[in-house]
Parts: C-alpha cells; structure tokens; sequence
C-alpha cells in the first residue's frame, strides 16, 4: 500500500517538474522561478527541493491534521533551516536575475525557520507565504521605504508574531521615511517590537492590517496629510491608549482601530470622519460597530468641525466624556446611542438640529438641550437613563418614541411653543408622574403615554382636539382625569387598563369615543356622555355601573364584524343607559335597543338663584327626567351667563347629583355714537343703561365757497341711554359776500359785496376814455365776461378807437389820387412816401 501511494506521488511530482524545469533552479537551498523576458525571479515552490535523476523536484511531504485550522495541512518530511536570506539577485547561466518576489506558500508550515532576510528587491509577497511558520520571530529588512511598499497579496502573508530588524537593529521606535506616500497592506503586521510610529504628512494611505496585532505599539503620530486609513490598520494595537486623528482624513474603515482594548482618548480633528454618516453596511450583525472600538472613555472633537455623523459614536460601550465644540451645528441620527456610560454631556448653543435616536440606550441622565433646537427627533432619547432633560421654548415638535422607556425620567416640562407630541413620545415613562401638555398642542399621538404606570395628574390644554389610541393606556395610578373642553376625539383603547380611574369629565365638544376606550377601567362606575358625541366604539366601556347619555340624537355604535351584535358595553343588557328627557323612542329605533335604554330619575335636587337679586331672578321648573331654569333680567339689565359657564336662557339639565348653578346678570350696556353731518364718527362709547351721555367737543365743519357754517347743537334732542343711539351734528349756514370791483383807465369806478350766486351790474356812469390827437373812444364792454359770483372778481372796460378825420386831411394832398390797399384784414391809404394810413370803419371784404 505504501509502495502505491509513493509511485502516485512520485507520478505527480514528475508532472510539476516537466512542467516548470526550464524556469525552476534551486540557489543555496531556495528555489526560484525565474522569468526569461523580464530577467527577475521569484522564491517560489515549498521548502528545499530534492533532485530525480537531471531534475529537481519538491521535497516530499506528508498530510498531518491541525487542531488549529481544523483541517489537513501538508507537512515537510524534513526541513531543519532555521535561518533564511533571501538575496536581492541571483545569477543562474551568467545571467543576473533580480529577486523581487516570494512565492504563494513558499515557506509554508516550516517549523525550524526562525529568521529571514527580506531584500529592498521584494515587491510582492504572495498568499500564505509564512503561513503556519511557528518559529518565525525575526524579520530583516534593509529599507524601510521599500518595506512598506511591498504589495502583499491574499491573506496573512505574515500571520504570525514577530521582530523587525533594520539593518541589524530591531526596530522599535519608527520613523515612516517622508518619501513614502502609503503604507502598503500587511507592511508592519505582526511587529511585535514596535512601540512608537511616526507617519509623516507625505503619507496619505494606510494600508489594510499595516499595523494590526501590533501588541506593543503604544505611540501612533499621524501627521496632517494623512487621508484614508484603511480595514484593521491597527487591529489588536492592545497598547495604544490615546491616538488624534489629523484634519487631513477623510476615510476610516469601521474597524480599522478595532480591537484596540486600552485605546481610551481620542482627539477628532478631522470633520470628513466625525460628519461622516456610518450605515448598516458597515455593521455586524445589522448593528453598527463603534469607530474607534469599545474601550474608548473620552472624544475630544476638535474646532472647526460641523457635524457629528450617523453612528459616528454608537455602541461606544466605555464613553464617558465627549467635548464638542461651538463650531458644531447637526448630531446625527445614533450619534450617541447605546452609549451606556456616557451620562452628560454639554450640547453648544450652535446645534440646530439632534438627529434621530441620537442618544437612545444611552447613559445620560441629564441634559439642557440649546436654544437653537427646534425638534426632539424620533427614538432620541428612547431607552436612556434621562432624569431630568430642559425642553427649551425654540422647541416645537417632540417626535415618535422620543422619550419612549425612559424608566429614569420623574417629570418633563414641556414649553409652550411645542406643538405635536408625535405617537408613544412618552411611552413606558414608568415613574413619570405628573405631566401638562401645553397650550398649543392639537393632538397627542397614539401611546404617547401608554405603560406610564406611576402617572397620577395630566393637565390638558384648550387647544387640544384629539386624544391617540392607547394614549393613556395601562396608566394604572390614573383615578381622576377632566378633558379639556375642545377635545373632538379619542382614539382606541385611550384609557385601557386603567384601573384607578374612578372618574373622568369628558369634553363638551367630543364627538367620538374609540373602541375599548375605557375597558378594564374597574373603578369607573359611571360615565356621562357629552351632548355633541355622534360616535361609540365597540365595547368602548366595560365595569360600569352607569351611562349617561346626554346626545339628543342616538350615536352610532361601530361593529367590529357585520355577524357581531353593535354594544358599547361587555354588560350591555345589564348596565342602565339613560337618554335625555323625550329621546327614548328615538334610542330604541338603533342600536341601543339591545341595551338597557331608560331615563335619569330625577332624585336629585338643584339649587338656583341670581348672583345679584338686584338685576333679576331665577325660575326653576322641575319635571319627571329634567328640569327648567330661567335667568328674568330686571330693567336695565341682561342675562350674562350660569356659574357653570352656560349661557344657554331658558336652559334644561338633566340631573345626576344635587346641583347648585347660579345666574349671573349685569348692567345692559348700550354703544352712544356722536357722528358729524357726513357720518364721521367722532366719539363711540359704552354706557350702562340710564347713563347720560357725555357730550364731545364742538365739532367744526369746514367752510365752503358758498357757505360758511357754526355748530348749531346735536339732533335728536341728548337723553339718558335705555338702547343704542346715534346723535348727529347740525350747522347753520351763512350765504358768503365777494368783492366785485369795476375799473377803467386804472381807476377803480366801484367796489361792492356781491352773494354768492349772483350776477353783478354796474350801476355807474357809463366808462369814458379821453381822446387823443388821432382817436377817439367809445366804451365797448367789460373784460372779462361778466358771470355769477364765485369769489372775488374785477372787470376792466374796454373802448373802440375812431380815427379823426381831419388827421387824414392834413395829410393828403388833394392833387394826389390816394391808393388804398389791403393788409392783414385792415384797410389803408399808401402815400407816395410809402407812409400808410388806416381807414377806421371800412369793412373789407
């Protein structure tokens, strides 16, 4: 059998050594393969080699099992080197072949190796090369830069725990050489010996397990101009305890510093990491892993930095301390979460927004959230240990789970500027105690404060309209509770399980009660249903001993399933309903006919009367199922409303308890307006009732063209005030006088008062005008026109002018026929001297 399996072996390595014979050659113990083209070689093969005949083949080995890796390894049936330097060249047929690789598995499983020599040649070493070497604690290099340049390909090239030497010193304090641009994969994995490392800004990667398992590594300088930092770079660098990270990174892999147990202080420098947003992707097992690892206790962030990313910090179980600084405006969704000893920390007033579940699980007990947030995101405080939190007045939304299983939290007061408390915000608050929603809130989402078992007072504001299901909940302290009186709905199973509710006054303005709202309420024994509810739930009461209703219409009952019976009540034939006064007919035509439907016994008794017998009375008016109350004003005065807020006059009330109401009535006011004769108003005020009005002042109507005006007194006739009244202003007016004035030759010929309206005569002699030595005058008319009176006015007299006749005579000689000619419409005689003379009185046509 042992023969067999020899000769099949022996078979097999025959075929590997046709097949490379040409391009294996073994120097000094190693193998190599060597590339004809490219004159380089590579340590390649397993072990030492053994020769056939003309040809050298593998060492034989044997198959052994491995507790270790859980499986078969092969084995060398015999290797006793301990130390190997692999050459930067080999000369093979006088050629010169430079070495620059090692092999996959090429030392694989050798026992007995303990030191190698690794030349600057090395560029590439390849899968499993040192795999299985036990024994292997010194590394030699002589360059550091080609060192990290080295491409290891696969996985764990170098697996196991060792020293590196430097040119024959062990290295223990690096130095990165500054023209080293990145630090390849696997470069220092395994160091055991270093203690220190200083990467220089010339450095922009660090390759993936670069320094992973670097047990004694204590000191890592990153200098700015570091970039990425890739998967495991320092995996299981169990004695760093501090490391800052330059603002010149923008990557680093989830787990590049995991396994870091005493990593405890981290500085962040660099806004690309701390805004960065960590996804699932980057999880195991769908939760995200801290960045820098479990054993962190303090993150210093530094200045300039915008954002803390999503899960930047999550599951950081050891943070204690986190700096943040005012350059910081947003904090991711998970920022903080499950951070469970983290319990302060001091948010600036630049953070404008708290992302989702930022500090979820959390350790926090206290926290003053900034003038600056507006929203408490939803699941942010879900699960933390919060005592005590200040909501600031900027905030206006408290979103889903919000505060949800915050066991820790006694009370919260919640500003007046929030205005949605959004669905379980405070569910399973267990020792929330008191809690008051302020105005401004519309609604409170389903299981706001569901499970809050110690919760024993609620106050709800006016603004308020609707109530969740499961609001309220499993509350089992609650035994009293007033909804406030604009609440228009509540939602399903609101009060479910609440034991200790023993009373409850519902809104006057509901409209809906949702299914098993008050089931498993045991101390809720009666119940009145307000006026204006047009819709029960499905078994929305249980354990009542009574119901009141009020609605004078019948409410719909709503049916989970069209084959199940429509009730309010689990004891519907059993519990008495009872309907207002003449509704019975009407209840028993739906629904309720299958429960007890009967009317309210009138047993009780009421007390009713005037605040103030002076300004009326009151008369009651009691039947079988209700009674009547009228508020009488006396004179002068009117019915204002009931003690009770009431205003309804006459009013009935179906009685279930002895009541006292009162009415209230006051003085009637009346509005005493003073307008002027265009209906200005000029005074408007309130006076009681047989008030004399007070008068204003004077009014003053302004003067027109025609009139001017006085006051003349106030129509109608100013009486004491018994309703509304208008008093307007009257004026008497005064037809206005204007000076006409008649002038000629600039001299004024009269000067009178003229009315308004009128048509002015002059009543003098009639205007003259001297003549002179060639005219003479007769008046014409009055310049202007003259027209009615308006204002003020002089007209001036205007004359036609005659020339005399002896004036031409004179000037003519009579031997001389004189020539008449024509000139812009004018006639004249032209004398021999080109002189003209004008004809006055001739027309021309």
């Amino acid at each position: 059998m042992k023969t067999k399996i020899f000769t099949l072996f022996f078979v097999f390595l025959t075929s590997i050594g046709s097949t490379f014979a040409d391009t294996v050659v073994t120097i000094n113990d190693l193998k190599y393969l060597l590339n004809e083209e490219t004159k380089t070689a590579k340590v390649t093969f397993k072990y030492s080699s053994t020769k056939y005949g003309d040809t050298y083949y593998n060492i034989q080995f044997y198959r052994v099992y491995d507790e270790y890796f859980n499986s078969f390894i092969d084995k060398p049936i015999s290797w006793t080197i301990d130390t190997v330097n692999i050459p930067s060249v080999i000369i093979y047929n006088e050629e010169t072949y430079d070495v620059i690789e090692i092999g996959e598995h090429a030392f694989q499983h050798c026992d007995s190796l303990r030191s190698i020599t690794i030349p600057s040649s090395i560029t590439n070493i390849e899968s499993l090369a040192f795999e299985g070497c036990n024994n292997l604690t010194a590394v030699h290099i002589t360059d550091i830069a080609a060192w990290c340049s080295i491409n290891f390909i696969g996985e764990n090239p170098l697996n196991l725990a060792h020293n590196l030497y430097l040119d024959g010193e062990l290295v223990t304090d690096l130095v990165i050489p500054n023209n080293i641009t990145s630090i390849g994969d696997y470069a220092f994995q395994n160091c055991s010996s270093l203690t220190s490392v200083l990467i220089p800004s010339n450095v922009s990667d660090i390759g993936s397990d670069a320094f992973a398992n670097c047990r004694n590594l204590s000191s890592v300088i990153l200098s700015n101009g570091v970039a990425n930092i890739f998967y495991e770079a320092f995996y299981n660098c169990d004695e760093l305890t501090s490391i800052t990270i330059p603002e010149s990174v923008i990557y680093i892999a989830r787990d590049a510093f995991s396994g870091t147990t005493f990593l405890r202080h981290v500085t962040l420098n660099s806004d690309s990491i701390v805004s960065r947003t960590y996804t699932f992707t980057e999880s195991i097992g769908g939760v995200t892993e801290p960045l820098f690892g479990d054993s962190v206790e303090t993150y210093i962030i530094g200045d300039g930095i915008k954002k803390i990313g999503d899960y930047t910090f999550n599951g950081s179980k050891n943070l204690r301390s986190v700096i943040i600084p005012n350059s910081v405006t947003s904090i991711g969704e998970h920022a903080f979460s499950n951070c469970r000893k983290l319990n302060s920390i001091n948010i600036p007033n630049s953070v404008t927004s708290i992302g989702a579940g930022a500090f979820a699980g959390s350790g926090i007990t206290t926290l003053n959230l900034p003038n600056s947030i507006e929203r408490i995101e939803r699941h942010t405080f879900e699960n933390s240990d919060l005592v005590s939190i200040e909501i600031p007045n900027s905030v206006s939304y408290i979103g889903v789970s919000a505060f949800r299983s915050c066991k820790s939290l006694t009370s919260v007061e919640i500003p007046t500027s929030v205005k949605v408390i959004d669905n379980s915000a405070f569910a399973s608050c267990s020792n929330l105690a008191t809690i008051e929603i302020p105005n401004g809130v519309t609604s409170i989402g389903g299981s706001c404060f569901s499970q809050c078992s110690n919760l024993v007072s609620v106050t709800f504001p006016n603004s308020l309209t609707n109530i969740g299901d499961l609001c309220f909940s499993w509350c089992n302290k609650l035994d009293s509770m007033k909804i406030s009186h604009n609440v228009k709905s509540i939602g399903k199973k609101a009060f479910y399980y609440c034991y200790s509710l023993a009373s409850i006054e519902l809104s006057d303005s509901l409209e809906a009660i949702g299914d098993s709202c008050f089931v498993w309420c045991k101390n809720l024994h009666s119940i009145t249903i307000p006026a204006n509810v047009r819709r029960i739930g499905y078994d929305a009461f249980d354990y009542s001993k009574e119901i009141i209703l009020l609605p004078l219409i019948p409410p719909t009952i709503t049916t989970p399933s069209p084959y199940m019976t429509p009730y309010c009540t689990r004891n519907y034939r059993t519990t008495p309903i009872y309907v207002p006064c003449g509704t019975l007919e009407a209840y028993m035509a739906t629904e309720w006919s299958t429960h007890k439907i009967q009317y309210l016994p009138n047993t009780f008794e009421i007390d009713a009367f005037p605040m103030d017998s002076l300004r009326g009375q009151v008369l009651v008016e009691n039947n079988s199922c209700i009674t009547a109350i009228s508020a009488i004003p006396t004179e002068g005065n009117y019915f204002v409303q009931w003690s009770d807020g009431n205003t309804d006059n006459p009013r009935t009330i179906m009685l279930t308890q002895d009541t006292t109401i009162t009415a209230i009535f006051a003085a009637q006011k009346f509005i005493i307006k003073f307008v002027d004769d265009n209906d200005t108003i000029l005074s408007s005020l309130e006076y009681e009732y047989g008030a004399i009005p007070v008068l204003p002042e004077d009014p003053v109507k302004t003067n027109d063209a025609q009139y001017s005006y006085t006051f003349a007194g106030w129509l109608p006739q100013i009486v004491a005030v018994t309703s509304d009244a208008t008093y307007k202003a009257t004026y008497t007016s005064t037809l206005n006088k204007y000076t006409i004035t008649f002038v000629s030759e600039d001299s004024v010929l009269s000067a009178d008062l003229w009315e308004y309206g009128t048509t002015p005569v002059y009543r003098g002699a009639t205007p003259t005008k001297v003549e002179d030595e060639q005219y003479t005058y007769t008046f014409s008319n009055w310049t202007p026109e003259i027209v009615s009176v308006v204002e003020d006015a002089t007209y001036t007299a205007t004359f036609t002018a005659t020339e005399k006749t002896e004036a031409i005579d004179n000037i003519l000689d009579k031997s001389i026929v004189p020539v008449k000619i024509v000139d812009n419409g004018n006639i004249y005689i032209l004398m021999p001297n080109g002189k003209k003379y004008s004809i006055i009185g001739e027309l021309v046509e």
